[in-house]
């Protein structure tokens, strides 16, 4: 399977790679984590590309 971009935060992108597993790259290139999680990768891609880095928090409480 070809990774597919699912959505993106600023310069952080979320990709499903197939298999259950969830990416969470930056728009170098330089950053690339997997994750076991759907939600753990939107989550860290949040933060990361958040001003305060708890972007993800704030939002999951009100979902």
């Amino acid at each position: 399977m070809d990774p597919i971009k699912i959505t993106s935060f600023g310069s952080c992108e979320v990709w499903a790679l197939g298999g259950g597993r969830f990416a969470v790259r930056d728009a170098a290139g330089i950053l690339d984590i997997e994750h076991p999680s759907l939600d753990i990768a939107t989550a860290y891609a949040m933060d990361l590309a958040g001003p305060t880095g708890k972007e993800s928090v704030a939002y999951f409480r009100a979902a």
